[in-house]
């Protein structure tokens, strides 16, 4: 009866992270085509404007407004390395062309963006943080009758941006893909205008450099939500096991299906000490978008 319930909450609990994270997605999801709409609309203003002219220079005061734009950005946006990048190619220049000063309002829509992505997976993570915590304390309360407090907000904000993957958290991630997301940008306009590339090749050509930086951020809050609850059910399991002096184990459970990933099918039913579990290795998640989880084993026969 023990070794039914750990399993069975453990599972619905999962279902409820993998839910809430997906309902988070799906507001991401809407935001983030209001962004990309945004982009179309710039890039046929520009073209519309200027047609063949996107090479006339400047003026002097276009260029100084220009600069003093760019270094306006940079404090708003600190983490950007790309715009960093580009005031220290133009900051001794002094001829911009139309066409560099369009693909760097790009840049800093970019930043904008991304911050609104950084600003939605915070809030989809924390929450989830959140979720987690209320529904194993219950579990633990049904289960073995202990009650613990809730998680306060800084101990939320630890579990949230623990550096587990390469050495880096979701945050410095979705930085690093704007970065690459910069690089993008840059071909696509630098070698689009040039080539002569109708306006709507070079749209689609940025539809989908920005929809694979979004899935990319989807795959991140699936996967960081996996983690964190793990992190949140085996913060709490250690508690049992300090509140009733005695070493405890838990058992690894995968979700059984065609979906299923080779290591999860190998580590189903296994058995770790919870002072062993090591994210990855015998804890989940064990890849992106994992749905593995972890059961408690509570009684000797299990242990």
């Amino acid at each position: 009866m023990i070794k039914e319930y750990w399993q069975e909450r453990a599972r619905q609990n999962k279902l409820k992270i993998i839910k809430h994270g997906e309902n988070n997605i799906n507001m991401l999801k809407r935001r983030m085509l209001i962004n990309l709409l945004d982009v179309k609309k710039q890039i046929k203003a520009f073209y519309d404007k200027y047609g063949e002219d996107y090479k006339q220079d400047l003026t002097v005061q276009e260029t100084a407004k220009y600069k003093k734009k760019v270094r306006k950005a940079i404090k708003k946006y600190p983490k950007d390395k790309t715009l960093k990048k580009i005031l220290r190619d133009d900051a001794p220049k002094y001829k911009i062309d139309r066409l560099r000063e369009f693909e760097t309002q790009l840049q800093i829509g970019l930043s904008e963006i991304t911050t609104q992505q950084e600003i939605g997976v915070h809030k989809a993570l924390i929450d989830t943080a959140k979720l987690s915590d209320k529904l194993v304390l219950k579990t633990i309360k049904d289960g073995a009758n202990l009650t613990f407090n809730n998680f306060g907000v800084k101990k939320l904000e630890k579990i949230c941006n623990q550096n587990w993957i390469g050495g880096v958290n979701w945050s410095a991630r979705i930085w690093k893909n704007r970065e690459k997301l910069g690089r993008k940008l840059t071909t696509i306009l630098s070698k689009g205008l040039p080539q002569g590339q109708s306006l709507q090749k070079m749209s689609r050509e940025l539809a989908k450099t920005l929809n694979q930086s979004y899935n990319d951020s989807f795959r991140l809050i699936r996967t960081e939500s996996s983690h964190i609850d793990t992190q949140v059910t085996i913060d709490r399991y250690k508690s049992i096991q300090d509140e009733l002096g005695e070493k405890l184990k838990y058992r690894f459970d995968a979700f059984l299906d065609n979906r299923t990933s080779k290591i999860c099918k190998e580590l189903n039913n296994k058995t770790f000490w919870l002072d062993d579990a090591v994210v990855g290795e015998n804890l989940p998640p064990m890849h992106p978008n994992c749905r593995s989880t972890i059961k408690l084993l509570m009684n000797l026969e299990e242990k």
